[in-house]
């Protein structure tokens, strides 16, 4: 098992055969981070929608956790590549064509207005993760916590953060940074992988 400065010196290919043979956690943590943005930018270019592109991030890391563990993969990059362009082909593919009476919002029986069940769904997981993240960030100090709510909760620039807190703006990039690879590995050791990687999603869309 090597330390975390180590893996982050590993090629991609090297991340992969330690996760295979090792199931080092730290080796996906690292693989999430660095490729979390690249999966956003390759959705969008098939989806064209930002919501369903973060959805498709999600769904794909997730995917990865066993993936990674039975392919046999010579180069990541162009590999992740071909496997985010297929799932949003798929994605496309099972999509219903909407008609204008499909727009129409429909009454429940007691007259309230009710949401199409995916999207409610949808609406409820990313609230669950909201809400998990939420949780997990009082596991760090204090001065991190509030620079971390608001940031990444409450979507505060780092001026915003430091008038709220009273801290430099110095002081707020330091407890975020050092908030935020805290966190991180929090989850790595709890095993929480699905909500690591709503977090480093979070960090690279912000």
């Amino acid at each position: 098992m090597q330390n975390r400065q180590q893996i982050k010196k590993l090629s991609d290919n090297d991340l992969v055969l330690l996760y295979r043979t090792e199931a080092d956690k730290y080796c996906l943590a690292e693989l999430f981070e660095r490729y979390m943005h690249f999966v956003f930018c390759v959705s969008m270019k098939y989806l064209h929608d930002a919501d369903s592109s973060q959805d498709a991030c999600m769904q794909i890391f997730m995917k990865l956790i066993d993936d990674l563990k039975v392919h046999s993969i010579q180069h990541f990059k162009p590999w992740l590549h071909t496997v985010v362009k297929n799932y949003c082909l798929m994605q496309l593919r099972s999509t219903k064509p909407i008609y204008p009476f499909e727009q129409i919002e429909k009454k429940g029986t007691d007259g309230s207005m009710e949401f199409p069940s995916e999207q409610h769904l949808e609406g409820m997981e990313k609230e669950l993760q909201l809400k998990s993240l939420e949780q997990a960030i009082c596991l760090l100090k204090p001065e991190q916590q509030k620079c971390i709510y608001l940031f990444f909760l409450q979507e505060k620039s780092y001026s915003e953060v430091s008038c709220l807190t009273g801290y430099t703006m110095n002081e707020v990039k330091s407890y975020i940074q050092n908030g935020k690879r805290m966190l991180k590995q929090l989850l790595v050791k709890s095993g929480d992988f699905k909500l690591l990687a709503f977090l480093i999603l979070l960090d690279a869309l912000t």
